[in-house]
């Protein structure tokens, strides 16, 4: 487990320091980087976050995100 998080540490310098851009940043309510509240200016979404998807919008999404889209990184996110 410590080897792993030497690792980690490492490469997330080497991302931090040559690749600022690629980094995520936390949701600022939680501090997690696994949900729709963190963001990313390199990595834009081209679907919707897990917790933005219902039963009530999941047909409108996937059939949206089906589409011939050549810009769906731009797309704004689902409420």
């Amino acid at each position: 487990q410590e080897g792993n998080q030497l690792v980690f540490d490492e490469l997330l310098s080497v991302v931090r320091e040559h690749f600022p851009e690629l980094l995520v940043e936390p949701d600022k309510y939680n501090g997690k980087r696994d949900n729709s509240g963190s963001f990313s200016k390199g990595l834009l979404p081209h679907m919707p976050w897990h917790d933005a998807i219902s039963l009530q919008n999941q047909d409108k999404i996937f059939r949206e995100t089906s589409d011939d889209c050549t810009d769906c990184a731009k797309r704004a996110r689902v409420s």
